[in-house]
């Protein structure tokens, strides 16, 4: 009953062999003998052998690798340690965020850069952590938002900026997302109108959750991975996953999410912060995601 997006995930290696038979004529000419050229040789009718009946022999069956999904026969990743942001955090907490972060040597990735990593079989590296900052619009945008992400690429950090896509756009902010998202930073669907998916029919999921795709890749020229789910609800709704096959690659939530494996799409939590001390916001996150 939902559309499927283009499948990224699977690939299929096909080698294909063929026979060809060829067949080899030889010919010869005779000597350049002076003293022959005034000996006549009679025409002699050339013998004819038969050749024997064509076998009947069908071409060998095409040689298939089978799509790797050995891949994620066998992945089981640890969560890296997520944070998730509002405006409310503000750009001075953010800077102490960032300082933090780089003090204590963790690196920031989003989940486009773990992506590939992921389609590789490959688990993201232990002192990762993503950080994504929710609720920003693209039909007005809260100012405070660019103080805070500024805060994050002037230190050379990245996060995950979550758009609730709306249905008025002002092309300005998506002029502005095009350039933080040549920094580093990666834009993300949050459905077009931030409803609980939990609440709401099938039809009005599939909108929300793929009209909000389709919008961003046609207005930002870049398709979202992944899904910022709306105050984090419907880990458990098998809608969502049905309808995100195909298209987006991670879930993030709140709850739970610790672990994720199998094939995607794939559901990740996250935790708030510490409003007083960024430090206890890193304890906060060692102690949730453990390694």
């Amino acid at each position: 009953m939902f559309s499927l997006r283009a499948v990224i995930f699977k690939i299929t290696v096909v080698f294909i062999t063929s026979i060809f038979a060829g067949c080899a004529f030889n010919s010869s000419l005779p000597e350049n003998n002076p003293s022959s050229l005034n000996t006549i040789t009679p025409f002699v009718e050339p013998t004819h052998t038969p050749t024997s009946e064509p076998t009947n022999t069908p071409p060998a069956p095409p040689t298939i690798t089978p799509t790797p999904t050995s891949v994620y026969d066998h992945l089981s990743c640890n969560t890296p340690k997520s944070l998730m942001l509002h405006s409310a955090y503000g750009e001075t907490r953010m800077k102490e965020l960032a300082q933090a972060i780089i003090d204590n040597g963790l690196q920031t990735i989003t989940y486009q850069q773990m992506s590939a990593d992921v389609l590789q079989g490959i688990c993201p590296p232990e002192n990762a952590i993503i950080v994504s900052l929710d609720d920003m619009g693209t039909s007005w945008l809260r100012p405070v938002f660019k103080d805070m992400i500024k805060a994050f690429t002037d230190r050379g950090l990245v996060l995950v900026a979550g758009v609730v896509t709306h249905s008025e756009q002002d092309p300005e902010i998506w002029d502005y997302l095009r350039e933080i998202e040549a920094q580093g930073i990666e834009v993300a669907s949050h459905s077009i109108n931030h409803l609980t998916f939990t609440a709401i029919n099938d039809q009005a999921l599939e909108e929300e959750i793929l009209g909000s795709y389709d919008m961003i890749c046609d207005l930002l020229g870049t398709c979202p991975i992944s899904l910022i789910l709306p105050g984090g609800h419907g880990e458990d709704d098998p809608r969502i996953y049905e309808i995100t096959k195909g298209s987006y690659m991670f879930l993030a939530g709140i709850q739970g999410g610790r672990v994720f494996s199998g094939v995607p799409p794939y559901y990740l939590g996250r935790i708030p912060p510490n409003n007083e001390d960024q430090i206890i916001t890193l304890t906060l996150l060692e102690n949730s995601f453990l390694p």
